[in-house]
């Protein structure tokens, strides 16, 4: 039986995803007005036995912290307020005094680096259950010491929520630059948490729709126009080498999605008038065609066991969400709403596809289940689109267009966050105004 604080965690997502999954549970944590508070945690700030390691330390302590404040779930306790250094309470932890401060996890940890490598041990106690909940030791190489808190804050989630973490990943989109009329627009990557950002494209050419595959986080798939041709490029994130997809042909390719097993990609072919939906096997390079060209099908996405398909396409009438299996049999429509229904996203749980929505002059965010049912939106703007998922399928993330400026540059164009059960709304800040997001799955070693 799980007892403590894990079990208020767990309790607390329980609760979050009532709506969505039936679940019923009894909530040991305060809720007023309809909210739900946050579990308090205390992270004294990691030392090590020299300038350098708590240098590292605190900047790597910074980061966990941030990580798990960011998912909504838990609040830091003021680090001014704390009775007990790390070290201190690594050894001897004072749970009475800790109580005091209504801290329910405590997290403490040392920091060790060598000439290639920083260590972290960390021990993640339950406070009022007066045990240690977890305790690890995690190194990386130097140059991924980011890495290093990303993965530790990863291991906290997956503890007190039973639910893996999502911290230890990369977001890829598009940063867009200059005049609306002469758009600069270049693939981008940063962190999980919106820093290191990175371009991965010079801005030649313009950009759209970058998306990882799911096997092999370093290679994304995008469309790209180049010599007046909508193609789709391969590129690897740490080499930058760049691959077209499929060679030469009349019409075009876009909006590309890898299957799970990375072994092909499905993307719209264009051509005469015509858009189709296409598999591309990546080991024998051979295209086959999917669905029939009557109409505009678009933006497919698989689900998580790579059985099935859900796009768009405006076959009747107006753009409307369908699901098929990955043959092309068994087409089924799952919209039925009013308004349109765009750019949907099947969830890596299974359980939900995110799609965009317009009704009424309004752009909404928001999920179903795949058979259509439980349609809910998430929040709403005055332009809202592609959404991606986070690799636990917790957080959807996506893009979001301010009304135009007086100075005819255009609205602005952000990336944001929010939890599947519409809360948690969150903007990243980034150099230059961004678009078309998608998440990684978790990182490898």
């Amino acid at each position: 039986m799980v007892k403590g604080l894990a079990a208020k965690c767990l309790c607390l997502l329980a609760l979050l995803l009532v709506s969505s999954h039936g679940v019923k549970a009894e909530l040991n944590l305060n809720i007023t007005q309809g909210r739900l508070e946050p579990i308090p945690f205390a992270l004294p700030t990691i030392l090590g036995h020299d300038k350098i390691a708590n240098e590292y330390g605190y900047n790597i302590g910074k980061i966990i912290a941030d990580d798990l404040v960011s998912s909504g779930l838990f609040k830091l306790i003021n680090p001014q307020t704390y009775i007990q250094d790390a070290r201190t309470a690594m050894n001897t932890p004072n749970y009475a005094q800790w109580k005091v401060l209504n801290a329910q996890a405590l997290i403490a940890g040392e920091c060790m680096v060598d000439s290639d490598h920083v260590k972290i041990r960390f021990r993640l106690l339950d406070v009022f259950g007066q045990q240690q909940s977890l305790g690890l030791e995690v190194s990386v190489h130097r140059s991924d010491w980011r890495r290093l808190g990303h993965k530790i804050a990863d291991a906290i989630y997956a503890k007190l929520t039973g639910e893996t973490g999502y911290f230890d990943s990369k977001i890829v989109y598009v940063a867009e630059s200059g005049p609306l009329k002469k758009r600069v627009r270049r693939l981008a990557i940063m962190d999980s948490d919106g820093q290191n950002h990175k371009f991965l494209t010079d801005g030649q050419h313009m950009v759209l729709s970058p998306r990882f595959s799911p096997a092999n986080p370093d290679v994304i798939a995008f469309m790209a126009f180049v010599n007046h041709k909508a193609r789709v490029y391969l590129v690897n994130k740490k080499t930058g080498q760049q691959k077209l997809v499929g060679g030469d042909f009349p019409g075009m390719t876009f909006s590309p999605r890898f299957s799970p097993d990375g072994t092909k990609l499905t993307m719209s072919y264009a051509n005469a008038g015509k858009t189709i939906l296409s598999h591309f096997d990546l080991a024998s390079g051979k295209f086959s065609q999917i669905t029939l060209p009557v109409a505009i099908d678009t933006s497919p996405s698989y689900s998580s066991d790579g059985q099935q398909i859900v796009f768009m396409s405006d076959r009747g009438g107006k753009p409307q969400l369908y699901t098929m299996n990955i043959d092309g049999s068994n087409q089924k429509r799952i919209s039925f709403g009013s308004g349109s229904y765009t750019a949907p996203c099947w969830s890596p749980r299974g359980d939900y596809i995110a799609f965009i929505k317009k009704l009424g002059g309004e752009f909404y965010i928001s999920v179903m289940r795949p058979d259509g049912s439980g349609e809910r939106p998430l929040t709403k703007g005055f332009f809202i689109d592609t959404p991606s998922w986070s690799p636990n399928g917790r957080v959807v993330i996506f893009m979001i267009q301010n009304p135009s400026s007086s100075n005819g540059r255009g609205g602005e164009t952000r990336i944001k966050t929010i939890d599947v059960t519409g809360n948690f709304e969150r903007e990243f800040v980034t150099p230059n105004d961004a678009s078309d997001p998608s998440w990684s799955p978790l990182l490898v070693d």
